[in-house]
């Protein structure tokens, strides 16, 4: 009885992420007039795009070769509403990229939640930085090439340019 009703629980909760998500990318779509495009997310200086493994909820975002065509490393920027404000969207899993609890700590990881328009979901892209906007820090790497992704003082970066993400 138990595994019926955890299984029914897990049926509904993936429902509702997709449903979210999918209401996030109609949004998306409805404001800039095209459809909301799937594209990698590309570490500057490491040359590795960000993936979520396995595409698990609350798994740890980091990188990995772009080479793959793995939806994990897919990523939509669906428009907040607010300028150059966007929700990340994993193309896989239907997840936000977000900070682990909203927290402003710099060095906190980074993660995919379910996506439910929190303020630990939302991403200002300035330039080649992505800027969360909860906790004014930007999208950084814990250390080299296939290395977790946390949040780091914006402009504090070692070497120059980690904190820049190409978009594509």
């Amino acid at each position: 009885m138990r595994i019926n009703t955890l299984t029914r629980m897990a049926t509904s909760t993936a429902a509702l992420c997709l449903a979210v998500a999918g209401s996030f990318a109609a949004a998306g779509a409805a404001s800039a007039s095209a459809p909301v495009a799937y594209q990698q997310i590309r570490n500057a200086v490491h040359n590795q795009c960000v993936d979520a493994p396995g595409g698990a909820l609350n798994v740890r975002v980091k990188l990995s070769d772009c080479s793959s065509g793995e939806p994990t490393r897919h990523w939509a920027l669906v428009p907040t509403g607010a300028a150059s404000t966007y929700f990340i969207v994993n193309q896989g899993s239907g997840y936000c990229l977000e900070v682990n609890n909203g927290t402003a700590t710099p060095g906190e990881a980074v993660d995919q939640f379910t996506c439910n328009g929190s303020s630990s979901e939302k991403w200002i892209r300035e330039g080649l930085r992505l800027r969360h906007s909860g906790t004014n820090q930007c999208l950084d790497t814990a250390g080299g090439r296939d290395s977790a992704l946390i949040q780091y003082t914006c402009g504090a970066e070692a070497p120059a340019g980690i904190q820049s993400w190409i978009i594509e």
